[in-house]
């Protein structure tokens, strides 16, 4: 009988089918638990995926703040469209990196305290660094 704690390669397939669960239960708004408000946009989502992703969203839901109580969440100083990007990111794992978001992007992401948005930011930005854009005069 093999040890219970030896460590077993993931499973790919089933971490797949996780993530396409995931971004079926966000698109068609299924047991959602939280709704973050931007400007006029509403996010409905799930705290435990947010709470995955984002050490922001992990203390607010874990730590007794009042919106851990809350099914309304606001979130000032962030644009609706880099944080979709963002949700995108986390029930998929894609994200969607370009000249005109990476800024706003890192910035969000810096934010709300997502590593792995911030982490491929910076590895995108250092790809497109050269002697044009890396010192302004």
């Amino acid at each position: 009988m093999s040890d219970l704690s030896e460590r077993r390669p993931v499973n790919t397939d089933y971490a797949v089918s996780l993530l396409e669960q995931l971004k079926f239960f966000y698109e068609q708004k299924l047991l959602t638990d939280v709704v973050l408000l931007v400007e006029d946009t509403e996010f409905p989502c799930h705290k435990m995926v947010l709470a995955t992703c984002s050490s922001y969203f992990r203390a607010m839901f874990m730590s007794g703040l009042s919106e851990s109580k809350q099914t309304h969440v606001h979130l000032r100083n962030v644009d609706p469209a880099t944080l979709q990007i963002i949700i995108t990111y986390a029930y998929t794992g894609n994200l969607a990196i370009s000249d005109s978001t990476v800024e706003p992007l890192y910035e969000t992401a810096c934010f709300l305290q997502v590593d792995d948005v911030l982490l491929q930011c910076r590895d995108y930005l250092v790809k497109k660094i050269n002697a044009e854009n890396c010192v302004r005069c």
